[in-house]
Order: C-alpha cells, then structure tokens, then sequence
C-alpha cells in the first residue's frame, strides 16, 4: 500500500513551525507534519511507509539491534570457533594435509583468528545500514548515524 505524501515550501519561515508543530486531524496518525531534509538528502523508497508499519519497523529494528549487541558474543565465539585449527579441521577434514604443514600451521595459527574478526567487523557496518534503511528513515544522513 502507498501513502501519499508530499512536501511544503512556506514563503514565510514562521508558517513552516506553526505548521509542523501543530495537529492537522483529529486522528494524530492520519496527517503527520514533520521538518522534511534537504531534496537531495531524501531517501525516497522509505518516503511513502505508513506510520503503523513505521512504528512496527523501529520496534523490530530496536530488538534487533539490542540482541546483536548483547548476544555479539555468540558470533564472535563462533568466528573464533572456526580460527582454531581443531575446530578447523572438524569443519574442513580435506583441509588436514595442507594444515599439518609447518609454515600454514604458523600462519593459520598467527592470522586467521584476528582476520576472521576483522572480516566480522567488517561486515557490520553493512548490517547495520541495511537494517537502519529497513528501519524507515526518510533523510540519508539519518541513515548514516
């Protein structure tokens, strides 16, 4: 479902606050009025989502962010799993010849547990967009923080 929206230009700027600080229905839900971004900075796919699922995205987005954050532990744990040569070889018994050889051993034994973190926080800035662009928010510098 689309919602309509559209965005005001007031020639006076006092029209704009009296506008945006002030209920336009009796139904609070109905016709929102906010301080819209710049026209370039406007993320336009989230422009249109209706204020129920917006509230419903934030709620979800928050929990998310809340149990990543607390449990970030678990794949950390998981990642660091997997850098151990045992739990390598568990996971990968085709890799054993190439592991028992001393210069991989050394290297695997000095690189890969701090490479496969590195790789993890790489990625989470990528999660953490998609999820505040799921989110809901309609600038793209309010995306960025």
């Amino acid at each position: 479902m689309v919602e309509p929206v559209f965005l005001l230009h007031y020639s006076r700027p006092l029209d704009g606050c009296f506008c945006a600080e002030t209920q336009q229905s009796k139904n609070p839900t109905l016709w929102l009025a906010n301080w819209a971004p710049e026209p370039r900075d406007i993320y336009w796919q989230n422009l249109a989502i209706p204020f129920l699922s917006l509230t419903i995205r934030k709620l979800i987005i928050s929990l998310s962010v809340f149990v990543l954050v607390f449990f970030s532990m678990i794949p950390i744990a998981f990642v660091q799993s997997l850098a151990n040569l045992e739990g390598l070889e568990r996971v990968a018994p085709f890799l054993r010849p190439v592991i028992e050889l001393k210069f991989i051993k050394s290297f695997l034994q000095g690189f890969l547990r701090g490479l496969a973190l590195k790789i993890f926080l790489y990625i989470l800035p990528t999660i953490l967009m998609i999820m505040s662009k799921i989110e809901g928010h309609i600038a793209l510098s309010t995306l960025e923080r």
